[in-house]
C-alpha cells in the first residue's frame, strides 16, 4: 500500500497500520494494528431559531437560548474559534451552537440561531435645562419630555434606574430612556441639566410679636420687612395659611418669601 498523508481524516470504524522507520531505514515489516471509533455528540436544540434582544441590555452569546446546556457557539457553520461566552451579539448576526456531550466531544453538526436586536427611540423635550424651585422638593418623574414611559438615569449608558421619587439636585444631569411597546429601552438616552432656583428668606425687626386679643389681628398683620410672603403653622412643608387666619397667643408661625422667579 501506499503511506497515509498525516492530514488524512480518520473514518468510523477504521482500522489503521502503523509501521516503524528505524534508524537503518528501513520500515517494520509488520505493522501495529489500531481500530477507530469515532464518537459524537447530537446537536443543540431550542425553541426559538431567531431570538429576541434589546439593544440596550447589551446581550451576549450566554443569553442564546438552547434547551441543552454546556453548548459552545461559533460565527461559522464548521470548524473556527469558539466566542467567548462575554461577546456581545450583533444585529442580524448568525450563531452557530455545539453541544458538548457527557463524552467530552462536541456535535459536529451545529444549531444555527439568527438574532434580531430591538431598539426604541430616545424621548425628546421642549426644554433641555428645566428650572424648579428648590421648596417644591421636585423629583424625577417632573421632569419634562413628550413621551410617557421614561425612566431616568445619573450616567447616560448602563447604571441603575431612579425612583420616581428621587429629588432633583442643583445642576444635576440626567438621563432619560424610553420604554417601548415592544419592552426594550432606547439604547440613546436624552440628557437634561436641572437647575433649581431658591428665594431669600423674609426678615423682622421683631422675631416676638404682641397684638392686642381686641384687634382680632391676622397673619397679614405679622411684621416683616419684605412683601410677598405666606405664613405657615410649620418649619417645612405644610399648608399656606390664608391671609383671614386669626393670630393665637403664644402661636409660632413661619413666613416664607414669594421672589419674581415664582419660587418660594
Amino acid at each position: 500500500g501506499t503511506a497515509l498523508s498525516n492530514t488524512t481524516l480518520l473514518v468510523d470504524n477504521g482500522i489503521y497500520y502503523a509501521t516503524q522507520v528505524g534508524a537503518n531505514g528501513c520500515e517494520s515489516s509488520i505493522r501495529l494494528m489500531i481500530t477507530v471509533d469515532l464518537d459524537d455528540t447530537a446537536a443543540p436544540t431550542t425553541t426559538d431559531s431567531t431570538q429576541e434582544f434589546c439593544i440596550s441590555e447589551l446581550p451576549t452569546v450566554a443569553q442564546l437560548q438552547t434547551n441543552e446546556s454546556n453548548v459552545v457557539w461559533y460565527d461559522i457553520p464548521t470548524g473556527g474559534t469558539a466566542l467567548d461566552t462575554t461577546t456581545t451579539l450583533v444585529d442580524n448576526g448568525i450563531y452557530y451552537g455545539s453541544y458538548v456531550g457527557p463524552n467530552g466531544c462536541e456535535s459536529s453538526t451545529r444549531l444555527m440561531i439568527t438574532v434580531d436586536l430591538d431598539d426604541t427611540a430616545a424621548p425628546t423635550t421642549t426644554d433641555s435645562t428645566q428650572e424648579f424651585c428648590i421648596s417644591e422638593l421636585p423629583t424625577v418623574d417632573q421632569l419634562q419630555t413628550n413621551e410617557s414611559n421614561v425612566i431616568w438615569y445619573d450616567v447616560s449608558n448602563g447604571g441603575t434606574a431612579w425612583p420616581n421619587t428621587t429629588i432633583l439636585i442643583n445642576n444635576g444631569v440626567y438621563y432619560g430612556a424610553q420604554l417601548g411597546t415592544n419592552g426594550c429601552e432606547s439604547s440613546t438616552r436624552l440628557m437634561v441639566t436641572v437647575t433649581l432656583n431658591d428665594t431669600t428668606t423674609p426678615t423682622t425687626t421683631d422675631d416676638t410679636q404682641e397684638f392686642c386679643v381686641s384687634q382680632a389681628a391676622t397673619v397679614v398683620q405679622l411684621q416683616v420687612n419684605e412683601s410677598n410672603v405666606i405664613w405657615y403653622d410649620v418649619a417645612s412643608g405644610g399648608t399656606a395659611l390664608p391671609n383671614t387666619t386669626l393670630l393665637v397667643n403664644n402661636g409660632v408661625y413661619y413666613g416664607v418669601q414669594v421672589g419674581t422667579n415664582g419660587c418660594e
